[in-house]
């Protein structure tokens, strides 16, 4: 099966995977997840705690159970999404896997897509997905 992601990345994860033999699907299932949309205001009491509910579908599958939410940018709304979906749907083994995990996200340099997966205890890693990601039951 010839795989054409979103992104060369994806392409590429796709294709190694599939050369693993690994029985992987993408983007095949969406979960709901709740986010405080930005300076809203509730039309009845005015309060500002609301929530809406969007839908989040996530990149690869695998059949182990492991999600994988393939990054080249990792943007600060993509860091706000994985948290709100992360904290709607704490069940869900949700791993991010970056093209390169060292990029500042600030101009500190205190603080890289990589540890700020540590920071908010996300499992990642970087490029292709690793062996022991296949192998965790």
């Amino acid at each position: 099966m010839k795989f054409r992601g979103r992104s060369k990345f994806e392409t590429r994860i796709a294709k190694n995977l599939e050369e693993r033999g690994v029985n992987f699907t993408y983007e095949t299932t969406s979960y709901n997840y709740q986010i405080r949309p930005y300076n809203a205001k509730c039309q009845e009491c005015g309060s500002s705690n609301i929530y809406e509910t969007r839908k989040y579908t996530p990149d690869f599958f695998l059949p182990n159970g492991i999600i994988v939410e393939a990054k080249g940018r990792f943007k600060p709304s993509d860091r706000k999404l994985m948290k709100a979906v992360m904290s709607s749907n704490p069940e869900l083994d949700i791993r991010m896997l970056f093209q390169n995990p060292n990029v500042w996200l600030t101009k500190s340099k205190k603080k890289n897509y990589g540890t700020w997966c540590d920071y908010e205890n996300i499992k990642w890693d970087k490029k292709l997905i690793p062996q022991e990601w296949l192998e965790e039951v």
